[in-house]
């Protein structure tokens, strides 16, 4: 009797008309929506890198294999115009530049560069083989990091990233809505300007949040050493402390700390792209 009682509570409890139960409603709606959609572009995402980087080695291997018979006399440089134009989508700029560049010289130093171009495409290739995680092509070294971060790229990061990316969206409109209705109701002028900045400044704020979360858990560029670790934490505290301390002028100052762990982020915590990445990237 007593169950049957508290089924019946938690039953009203959650269907009743009240605007707490409304709002819930809408939000979980909203929120298995985003998830949905964010989850659905990563795997058509990943999908279509996957292809790019199958595709890349393909035409990355016939252009090695077309330079080494160059190099061994058995075909002439005319044969490297085609797999050139076939591979030129994903070639990066510099090995494209260094071919032109090839093709204007003669003799023994057009030789050297044609080694030195063998050897760039034959890294490229190690890169991109890198990147593939498939039970064909992937070989496990055996240690325990090592599976976690297979087995969290290819089983886990489809689940959290776009949890993660759910959680910020749905941030930004509860931020965008509170702050817009106190802003319209309020006359004092010093206030509305710091809700005014802190709107802007919060949802900037979130905006590389999201963005520093997608160079951790998806991109992996981002460089784990103590200093690092350090600034991203004082750079998600130190704005939300200085916030909530609610004088006029805070949204300006968080501003300037965010532009600053921009420029911090940019120059010390986010590795340069690989030619590799920015293939399956782009």
């Amino acid at each position: 009797m007593l169950s049957e009682n508290l089924v019946v509570t938690v039953i009203n409890m959650l269907f009743s008309n009240s605007p707490f139960t409304i709002f819930l409603i809408i939000t979980t709606l909203l929120a298995f929506w985003l998830y949905k959609q964010f989850r659905t572009y990563l795997i058509d995402q990943q999908n279509t890198n996957r292809m790019k980087a199958e595709r890349a080695i393909e035409l990355y291997s016939e252009l090695e294999l077309i330079i080494r018979k160059i190099l061994h006399r058995k075909l002439d440089l005319d044969s490297l115009d085609d797999v050139i134009a076939k591979s030129s989508t994903y070639l990066p700029q510099d090995l494209l530049q260094e071919y032109y560049e090839i093709v204007e010289m003669e003799g023994n130093l057009q030789e050297d560069r044609l080694k030195i171009l063998k050897e760039k495409v034959k890294k490229e290739i190690f890169n991109l083989k890198k990147t593939q995680f498939d039970s064909v092509t992937y070989r496990n070294s055996g240690s325990v990091m090592e599976f976690v971060e297979v087995y969290y790229k290819t089983k886990l990061i489809s689940l959290f990233e776009p949890f993660f990316h759910t959680i910020i969206n749905l941030v930004i409109l509860f931020l965008t809505f509170i702050l817009v209705g106190n802003i319209v109701i309020t006359e004092d002028w010093t206030e509305q300007f710091f809700l005014i900045s802190i709107l802007v400044s919060g949802l900037f704020f979130l905006l590389v949040l999201d963005l520093i979360l997608s160079e951790i858990l998806l991109k992996h560029r981002f460089q784990h050493t103590f200093a690092n670790w350090l600034v991203f934490c004082l750079f998600i505290c130190i704005p939300i402390i200085l916030t909530l301390w609610g004088s006029w002028y805070i949204g300006i100052i968080n501003f300037i700390l965010i532009f600053g762990y921009i420029y911090y982020a940019a120059t010390f915590s986010i590795e340069k792209s690989k030619k590799s990445d920015e293939i399956v990237d782009s």
